[in-house]
């Protein structure tokens, strides 16, 4: 586990069923996914085109962040545990730019883990440069 990293319990949903566990999947919320189109700078989304820093603009597709046709993949799933993925750099940017898009990911979490009747949960993240470190505690708590 990564410093900036802590699991988001899912306190409102059933346990996960018997099956696999995937403890690295991605999988973007609708909050999240908003977060990102609004910005004007990378990371940001332009429809479904993924713009970063750090690599090529990128064509997402759309069902890859799509709750049932994940689920719907893998019947045999448990759970699995999304996470941001680091080409974002959304933990690297200034604290000011990277708290919206923290706030829209662990808000979707939620609610994905909600709607997954508990076979979703995610990696927690904080901003590297200023970490809001009790806003993490009472997010873990919740």
């Amino acid at each position: 586990m990564h410093a900036e990293s802590a699991s988001v319990p899912s306190r409102d949903c059933a346990p996960p069923g018997r099956g696999t566990v995937d403890v690295h999947q991605h999988l973007w919320p609708a909050t999240f996914v908003e977060a990102l189109r609004s910005r004007s700078e990378p990371p940001r989304l332009d429809g479904w085109l993924l713009h970063t820093d750090f690599e090529p603009p990128f064509a997402v597709n759309p069902r890859d962040h799509d709750l049932s046709t994940r689920l719907g993949q893998d019947p045999d799933l448990g759970r699995a545990l999304l996470s941001l993925s680091a080409p974002l750099g959304i933990e690297s940017l200034p604290a000011d730019q990277a708290t919206p898009l923290l706030d829209a990911w662990h808000d979707g979490l939620s609610g994905l883990a909600a709607d997954s009747r508990g076979r979703i949960a995610g990696w927690a993240s904080v901003s590297r440069h200023e970490p809001d470190l009790s806003g993490l505690q009472t997010l873990l708590s919740d």
